[in-house]
């Protein structure tokens, strides 16, 4: 987090999890972590062409689908293992948005969007003959536009924290470093002694590469 380095899949996956312990209880949103959408891949690509998923014995996450208790399925996705999105499927209308910002109003990559559809298959009944999911109304989800090169992760995250959780602000590109130091102070809470605010000033100060220490 400290630092300027994309972020990798255990800090991706532990901003995800900071989120999704913090829904309201009985949410109806569930969020899969960033391996989800890699492994479903790779159990499609050792199928034959038509077979359909099966679902996972033990996963709660495909029993909570299969039951109904989901209505807001939030994905991360690696786009070609440099740039992290997201998708957002509305199950109950079968809809959804794209969480890109490098290119806010984009449409995701076909083959992400054709597993996706393909896991929801084998486990909603006979959710194929409603058609393919369809792109949701402008505006269903706001994304913000990110500048630099290497803030995707920490963007979505925020992104995702603001969509979800009350009172969580929406990331932007001049409080980027901000951003990061809000979730390294966060995800480390209880670790650091000292007011957050003088954590923060100093942490902003040092990835910038302007702190002096004396010899």
């Amino acid at each position: 987090w400290l630092s300027h380095e994309w972020l990798n899949d255990e800090m991706l996956n532990a901003a995800i999890d900071w989120i999704f312990q913090r829904l309201n209880p009985g949410s109806s949103t569930m969020i899969t972590n960033c391996y989800h959408m890699s492994s479903l891949q790779l159990i499609r690509n050792n199928l034959p062409s038509n077979a359909p998923f099966v679902p996972r014995r033990g996963s709660s996450l495909d029993e909570a689908i299969r039951s109904g208790k989901v209505k807001y399925l939030e994905v991360p996705v690696n786009i070609d293992n440099v740039h992290w999105a997201g998708i957002r499927l509305d199950l109950h209308s079968r809809t959804y948005a794209y969480r890109d910002t490098l290119a806010p109003g984009s449409m995701p990559p076909s083959h992400i969007l054709e597993t996706l559809e393909w896991y929801l298959a084998g486990l909603l009944c006979c959710t194929t003959k409603r058609g393919p999911f369809q792109p949701a109304p402008p505006g269903t989800v706001v994304t913000p536009l990110q500048k630099d090169s290497h803030s995707c992760g920490v963007a979505y995250v925020t992104s995702l924290a603001h969509d979800l959780l009350p009172d969580q602000p929406q990331w932007n590109q001049d409080g980027a470093d901000v951003f990061r130091m809000d979730w390294f102070l966060r995800l480390s809470e209880g670790l650091i002694d000292g007011d957050n605010n003088t954590v923060k000033s100093f942490l902003v100060c040092l990835i910038n590469g302007q702190c002096f220490f004396p010899n």
